[in-house]
């Protein structure tokens, strides 16, 4: 997904790190260099490992509503999801999309097209 973003696109990709103690700033800038990440598009982010997961359960939402029932990490401290979360302009999360998924990439990058119409 992330090959098919151009320069010219007004959209910004998240990358939070699941391994707050390790992912230093620097670390995480070699892992945005070796996955070719455009400056200032693809943001990966590390800081404090507790604040992290407050805002991916509490902000994000990052374990689908309907899957979290089934969800083996749900209360322990680490979070690791295959999903994207689509949040708009205005900060309303659009939709949540398996990573895995070739499916519903596309779908996401449908609903990315369709909101930047908006």
């Amino acid at each position: 997904m992330f090959k098919k973003q151009s320069k010219e696109i007004k959209r910004e990709n998240l990358s939070f790190t699941v391994d707050a103690a390790t992912d230093t700033v620097e670390q995480m800038k070699r892992y945005a260099t070796s996955h070719h990440a455009i400056d200032g598009q693809w943001h990966f982010l590390t800081g404090d490992q507790a604040a992290i997961y407050s805002l991916a359960r509490k902000s994000f939402f990052i374990l689908k509503p309907a899957e979290a029932v089934n969800q083996g990490d749900v209360g322990s401290d680490f979070i690791h999801t295959n999903n994207f979360v689509l949040v708009d302009q205005k900060r309303r999360i659009r939709g949540y999309y398996d990573g895995t998924s070739k499916s519903e990439v596309n779908t996401l990058i449908e609903d990315i097209k369709r909101l930047e119409k908006e």
